[in-house]
């Protein structure tokens, strides 16, 4: 698989990672924005190009502790990872392993923390898979089994048991869901079913069979993950998969009546209850959101923000109990004139809704974390044209 694949967060649709490509070069400029509970908190930017830095994850332990994982494009037009460690008032960048180095082409993706003294993110690199640890003074790297692999998301009940998700291609072959466990000392391979067929199907952008996007787990013996594969006919259809301490299992989802349904993230507040959202593709892309009531996944209905023909999209997810979910990403998109704004959707136990957030010219959320009863946290890029960079964004309550 190309090295330009690895950065497009899902094979088969447009996804807010390629907001990073079109942000324009310029020095950082903080957006003074609050609306409706949301505010924008000043962020830095580290990449030679402020404008080509990019927030993929974030991770909150406390109203006064969170962790956000991003990358940006280095003098050498590759990616270089970064981290920024926020306080509830202010950003800071946390030191990385691979930063500032033209061998340190690495994508992060995400990002789970425990606590303030263990943090695992995970993401790619030339050589494959990554995952780095912090230790609550620095970041270092946590050896990955080597292949041409992609982790796109990571959850940790403590910091001996972390779960990874992505895929694993070979060059020239389809691609197979992957799930990696860490014990605290090293990750491991985990056996993990494939719906997708066996034989190679080329789609538009390469081979894309089982692809894993997102995983949480509320306990040592229940994980779920969610994502998408291709149908024999090229088709894009959900994938959910449940871990119950022993095995991993296909967990039937269902699908819009389009070209392509995928889930891009879950959160999950106990085995009985799990909220996922994605997008599936109509007219252009709209939302998806879909809820796991302990036996069985239903699509829940959520609103689109932007015009009929443009791309709404939901990326991110956080639920700190099943009446409060947080889901971000960005609608109105319009690749082709690089036009979009943030998303920011409310679940309350019966119903989703749209919640006003701020924006600067061109701007979009990859990941939210929230708190119970407490504010979240949600992590993008943003660009008016003149410059622009990582994005920030708060509530004071969710």
């Amino acid at each position: 698989m190309s090295w330009a694949g690895r950065t497009v967060r899902s094979c088969t649709r447009i996804g807010i990672v390629g907001l990073a490509v079109v942000l324009a070069v310029g020095p950082t400029s903080p957006v003074a924005a609050a609306a409706a509970g949301w505010s924008v908190v000043p962020s830095p930017n580290v990449g030679p190009a402020a404008a080509d830095d990019y927030l993929s994850g974030v991770s909150c332990i406390s109203a006064t502790w969170c962790m956000a994982s991003g990358y940006y494009v280095n003098a050498q037009l590759g990616y270089t990872a970064f981290f920024e460690h926020g306080d509830g008032r202010n950003w800071s960048v946390a030191q990385s392993p691979r930063s500032g180095t033209p061998s340190s082409d690495v994508l992060v993706n995400d990002v789970s923390c425990t606590s303030a003294l263990f943090c695992m993110s995970v993401g790619t690199s030339r050589d494959g898979g990554l995952a780095e640890q912090w230790d609550g003074t620095r970041w270092s790297v946590a050896p990955v089994p080597i292949g041409d692999d992609v982790l796109y998301s990571v959850s940790c009940v403590s910091a001996e048991t972390c779960v990874a998700v992505g895929y694993r291609s070979a060059k020239g072959e389809n691609a197979r869901s992957l799930i990696e466990l860490w014990d605290g000392t090293k990750w491991s391979v985990m056996a993990s079913p494939n719906p997708g067929p066996a034989s190679e199907y080329a789609s538009a952008s390469g081979p894309a069979h089982d692809l894993l996007q997102s995983v949480s787990c509320p306990s040592l013996r229940s994980c779920v993950a969610v994502g998408s594969y291709i149908t024999p006919t090229g088709r894009g259809d959900t994938l959910a998969e449940q871990w119950d301490g022993t095995t991993w299992s296909i967990m039937p989802s269902p699908d819009k009546p389009s070209i392509s349904t995928g889930l891009d993230a879950v959160s999950c507040t106990t085995p009985q209850f799990c909220m996922a959202v994605g997008n599936f593709q109509a007219v252009g892309y709209d939302t998806l959101a879909e809820s796991w009531d302990g036996g069985h996944w239903s699509i829940v209905a959520s609103p689109d923000g932007g015009p009929t023909g443009f791309d709404d999209e939901l990326f991110g997810v956080s639920c700190p109990s099943a009446t409060s979910c947080a889901a971000v990403g960005n609608d109105g998109v319009n690749p082709a004139a690089a036009s979009g704004k943030t998303l920011i959707e409310s679940w309350d136990g019966s119903g989703w809704s749209v919640v006003t957030s701020p924006n600067d010219g061109f701007s979009g959320l990859s990941a939210v974390s929230c708190l119970p009863l407490g504010p979240c946290a949600a992590v993008g890029a943003h660009s008016n044209g003149r410059n622009g960079g990582t994005l920030v964004e708060a509530s004071q309550q969710q």
